[in-house]
């Protein structure tokens, strides 16, 4: 039984990802950090609920060691998704880049087995674009940290979001006259798919033998590992 944590659950895609997991009984336990509560949270045994707007406690140096008192016994979690976005370019660095750092700091500090997060197509740290830019960044510097295994999702045309902005909704348009497009409940299963058998691998002694282990997906990825059971 494996027990996770997720930021940015109720996220279009953090929001999918919770539920992937809800359905599985592999999970019996399961951490959420969120903006705005959803009522199909509710009188749930298996979830842990803590507001977003906790996540000041990044902004001191002792951060690794209040995320342990806030999450308590956080050596027994297994995994962490990260599905945070900022909503505009005068988020990006601080959610998609310092955000994430942060928290990938946090898994290699803690040693927590699997960080699977969420990233974009055409990342590039030397992009003029603030959203290609700071993912880029960010992808750039985690996969230089000590975790056993990191999987990002590089997403595009992300297409069917429950909940989208506008911005989102002319992207989303766009996307589904494009042939790379993805539906969002597609990547949330994916990211179960994919830690599942990454967890599996571990419980069966296939261990990494000390080495991070690295892998990216793009859409056409991400639509075969949605494909498969959980």
């Amino acid at each position: 039984m494996y027990k996770c944590i997720v930021f940015g659950g109720n996220g279009n895609i953090g929001r999918t990802v919770v539920d992937n997991l809800l359905e599985c009984k592999k999970y019996k336990e399961i951490v959420i950090f969120y903006r705005n509560k959803l009522a199909r949270w509710n009188n749930n045994d298996k979830l842990k609920l803590i507001e977003i707007e906790q996540f000041n406690f990044l902004n001191n140096n002792n951060y690794i060691e209040e995320f342990s008192n806030k999450i308590g016994n956080v050596k027994d979690y297994n995994t962490v998704f990260c599905c945070l976005g900022g909503r505009n370019d005068s988020e990006y660095e601080k959610v998609d880049y310092e955000i994430s750092i942060k928290i990938s700091k946090i898994c290699e500090a803690l040693n927590i087995t699997h960080l699977s997060i969420i990233s974009t197509e055409n990342s590039d740290p030397n992009s003029n674009d603030k959203f290609l830019k700071f993912r880029g960044k960010m992808e750039e510097e985690i996969c230089n940290r000590n975790i056993k295994y990191i999987s990002i999702f590089k997403t595009n045309y992300v297409t069917h979001k429950e909940d989208p902005s506008f911005c989102q909704c002319i992207i989303s348009f766009f996307g589904r006259c494009n042939n790379n497009s993805i539906e969002c409940k597609k990547i949330g299963k994916a990211m179960v798919v994919n830690d599942l058998k990454i967890l599996n691998s571990c419980c069966k002694g296939e261990e990494n033998m000390g080495k991070t282990i690295k892998n990216s997906y793009t859409n056409n990825e991400i639509k075969k590992l949605a494909l498969e059971k959980i």
